[in-house]
């Protein structure tokens, strides 16, 4: 798998009380196990995590007591082993309707199905699509004089797993919540920009580790 979903709120809530070492840990195991659609092999787990030091060690050692199963020496997940079995799932149903000629022909006496078999607007069709398609909806329409950070913006996924990959020594979530506030509160021009995710890159670059939020007066020449 190439994607996949994390759902902020439902992360955030589980994860509330690791250490910042221990949500790299996780990140890191969760991305190799999607993306090579296996578990994690008991005795590659701190490589796979890129741990060396010992407090290194220990974190993936905790993330994966926590939230894995070890079976016949491989770290397994059952919400990830679901989330794999229904990618599969659409695939495969995918590639039997292809080799049936595409989808069926419209019948206006009939309930409209997707080839997964599911309504057209259903909500599972909605998430089907959203395990497809990375989340776009906040990087709006580019235009010559810029836009504004919209009023709801929310960190999509992808912004999210680039951010933990480029400095996972940070909080994502305080970032993103600095970030929002900062441009929420800029007026005129200043507030006006062409590339938000460039945006948020040099931002996420430009973060320090810090008790108190880091001054960004100066980021807008990245613009």
């Amino acid at each position: 798998m190439n994607y996949y979903e994390r759902h902020l709120g439902d992360y955030a809530k589980d994860t509330a009380h690791l250490s910042m070492l221990e949500h790299g840990a996780y990140s890191l195991l969760m991305d190799r196990y999607y993306a090579t659609e296996q578990g994690i092999p008991a005795d590659q787990a701190h490589r796979v995590a890129r741990a060396r030091t010992k407090e290194e060690k220990a974190a993936v050692d905790a993330v994966l007591a926590e939230f894995f199963t070890l079976n016949d020496g491989v770290w397994t997940k059952n919400r990830i082993e679901e989330e794999i079995a229904k990618a599969a799932g659409k695939i495969t149903a995918a590639r039997e309707n292809g080799k049936r000629g595409g989808r069926p022909k419209k019948n206006p006496d009939q309930t409209q199905e997707k080839p997964s078999g599911f309504p057209l607007g259903s909500e599972t069709e909605t998430q089907t699509k959203a395990l497809q398609t990375p989340d776009t909806r906040h990087q709006e329409s580019r235009s010559p004089s810029g836009s504004r950070l919209p009023p709801d913006w929310e960190l999509p996924n992808d912004w999210l797993a680039w951010a933990q990959g480029e400095r996972p020594d940070l909080d994502i979530a305080q970032a993103a919540s600095r970030f929002a506030d900062y441009w929420h509160g800029k007026a005129g021009k200043e507030a006006r920009k062409v590339d938000w995710l460039a945006t948020w890159r040099n931002w996420v670059r430009g973060e320090r580790i810090s008790t108190h939020p880091p001054r960004h007066s100066g980021l807008e020449r990245f613009q």
